[in-house]
């Protein structure tokens, strides 16, 4: 793909993004029970690419499961979902439910919303949306090129997370897909995600 296909590609998606956020309630709904919801990743930074997911954490003061559930159940029983799936992580350090749900959007691509319910007053409460904000303002026109360029280039199979190409290009100038895969052979994901 050329820069500018990349570009309109990642545009198009954004857009899609933000439409689905909109049309679907997700936000809405999440505040039925939280009184902070933000959307959080890829979308947040403009840097969507074509790994279509939205990252969204909501906040509240205990992590009951049941409740949980019976939140995104309600969510996931519409039509355009088609799966839900949940990870306990309430006893580690990041003190939260991850919730990945495949949801079908209009023109029938395959989304997921990446929903992370997050104890408030935790670690990682407020973290990843400082972040993000941090990556927006460190952006510019030709390292935004770039990052957007190593996502498009990267094997649809392999799940690289986001912040790696940020950090990679950001603070180490990583330049092309070669840089970048010996980059990751010497970086861990915990250096990507303290580094901001």
């Amino acid at each position: 793909m050329t820069l500018e296909q990349i570009e309109k590609a990642s545009a198009r998606n954004l857009q899609s993004a933000l439409g689905i956020i909109d049309t679907s309630g997700i936000i809405r709904h999440l505040q039925r029970c939280a009184k902070r919801v933000n959307i959080v990743g890829s979308v947040r930074t403009g840097l969507l690419a074509k790994h279509l997911d939205i990252d969204i954490h909501f906040y509240t003061p205990t992590l009951d499961a049941a409740e949980s559930f019976k939140l995104i159940g309600d969510f996931a029983a519409r039509g355009d979902v088609e799966s839900a799936n949940f990870k306990d992580l309430s006893y580690t350090d990041e003190k939260c439910f991850e919730w990945h749900l495949q949801y079908a959007a209009a023109d029938k691509r395959k989304w997921t919303f990446d929903l992370i319910q997050i104890l408030e007053g935790s670690k990682y409460d407020g973290y990843f949306e400082s972040v993000a904000d941090k990556i927006k303002s460190m952006l510019t026109p030709e390292n935004k090129a770039t990052i957007l360029s190593l996502k498009f280039a990267a094997c649809d199979s392999e799940r690289i997370c986001g912040i790696e190409y940020c950090a990679a290009v950001l603070k180490y100038g990583v330049k092309t897909f070669g840089e970048f895969e010996n980059w990751r052979k010497k970086h861990s994901i915990e250096e990507s995600l303290s580094w901001f």
